[in-house]
């Protein structure tokens, strides 16, 4: 098995590897280590699509290897994330349920951009490593940022159900969104990708993990403006 042609697929297990010891963790109540852990797959996801780039070695199992990883870091450790957590802070009720629909919301997603030859510049719809780090946000909002403002809310049944359909639509909605994927360091043609990078940026700063939800609404809205000037 030469290493060259199989090194981007090998970052894409240590992705899956990374999901998966994430949900072993989020099972053991440490919410906290299993978002560390899914934003290490994430990062691996990067690395992989990288590496192939760089070493000429996509290949058709490489592309699928790469959804089945990020089905898991991406779509089922958020899933079970917000199941957990909102079982326990309601305890009698089905809502913690709909938590799960966040997997195959996110495989039916994955499954798409496949077979999709638009999606080269830009995302249509939201991707899996984004909704998943919106998903934690708010959950590790409610297990350990309760002064944070929208906590009381994350957990009203109402407002819970609500955020896993926002999920769920937006990985599946036909609406252009931005890569930051840049050909060149030109201000004029990457204007709203560092707009995003700073903003989000002082987000994160400001507000911790809990900001990622803002980073997320600034990231739609930007990515809105943006294809309303250059339509996709």
């Amino acid at each position: 098995m030469p290493i060259k042609r199989n090194l981007a697929n090998f970052f894409t297990l240590l992705n899956l590897l990374a999901g998966t010891a994430a949900i072993v963790f989020i099972f053991r109540g440490q919410y906290l280590t299993a978002f560390w852990l899914v934003l290490t797959g994430i990062g691996f996801d990067f690395i992989d699509g990288l590496v192939a780039r760089l070493t000429r070695t996509s290949s058709a199992l490489g592309l699928e290897l790469d959804s089945l990883a990020d089905l898991v870091t991406s779509g089922l450790a958020p899933a079970f994330l917000l199941f957990r957590i909102w079982q326990e802070v309601m305890p009698a009720s089905s809502v913690p349920w709909f938590a799960l629909l966040i997997a195959p919301a996110s495989a039916w997603r994955l499954a798409r951009f496949n077979l999709d030859p638009r999606q080269k510049e830009h995302f249509i719809g939201l991707p899996t490593p984004a909704n998943a780090l919106f998903l934690f946000s708010v959950g590790l909002s409610i297990a350990y940022h309760p002064d944070f403002f929208l906590t009381p809310y994350f957990r009203l049944p109402v407002v819970a159900v609500s955020v896993v359909l926002f999920s769920a639509l937006m990985l599946n909605a036909p609406v252009p969104l931005l890569a930051l994927k840049f050909k060149d360091g030109a201000w004029q043609n990457n204007a709203f990708k560092y707009l995003l990078i700073v903003l989000s940026a002082i987000l994160l700063f400001w507000l911790g993990i809990p900001g990622i939800v803002f980073v997320l609404l600034l990231y739609i809205l930007l990515s809105i403006v943006y294809f309303q000037k250059h339509p996709a």
